[in-house]
């Protein structure tokens, strides 16, 4: 029976120890701590807006489509391909995994769907950026081959401004407890 216990501790010694510096051990504990301290509350946050993002979407059942995470997918990689590098790698180089990259796209097309209607960018306004900036981006490119680019970038500075307010309006409107601080 003792032989037992202690092959069953011995198969589970990870769950308690994580690294053995000359024969002294870390503990998993002291290594969570550790990362509480140093990015707990900004995680915290970002786990609370997460929830609120897919509470909002299905409030106003709003929803994303496999083939649009496919597609997202499709353009970061022909980008990746482009710059001579694969996705795996991009991925593995940021310590993430492809399902937290679904996970991203997946929020960030909600969050585009959500405040769709504040991300329209018109003719004028394409036109006034590209002629600010004719010279320091766009020497010897016509407005129709680049018209598409701004449209983008300007449509993701939007979405990046019109973010900020919104995900700050429901933050406001939300009933969060927070039970536990990580900053001490």
């Amino acid at each position: 029976m003792a032989l037992l216990v202690i092959l069953i501790l011995f198969s589970l010694k990870s769950l308690f120890v994580v690294a053995l510096v000359n024969n002294f051990p870390i503990s998993r504990l002291a290594v969570i701590r550790e990362l509480e301290k140093q990015g707990g509350d900004q995680v915290l946050e970002s786990l609370i807006n997460e929830r609120l993002i897919l509470q909002e979407a299905a409030k106003k059942k709003v929803s994303v489509l496999q083939e649009e995470i496919d597609s997202e997918i499709a353009v970061i990689e022909e980008n990746l391909q482009k710059q001579g590098t694969t996705l795996e790698a991009a991925l593995s180089l940021q310590g993430q995994s492809k399902n937290d990259l679904i996970k991203a796209i997946k929020l960030k097309l909600l969050i585009q769907k959500i405040i769709a209607d504040k991300l329209t960018v018109n003719e004028e306004e394409v036109k006034t950026y590209y002629t600010n900036n004719l010279t320091a981006l766009y020497k010897g490119k016509s407005l129709e081959t680049v018209k598409d680019e701004i449209k983008n970038l300007l449509q993701q500075q939007k979405l990046n401004q019109e973010y900020q307010t919104w995900i700050q309006e429901i933050n406001e409107k939300a009933k969060i407890r927070r039970i536990f601080s990580f900053s001490r």
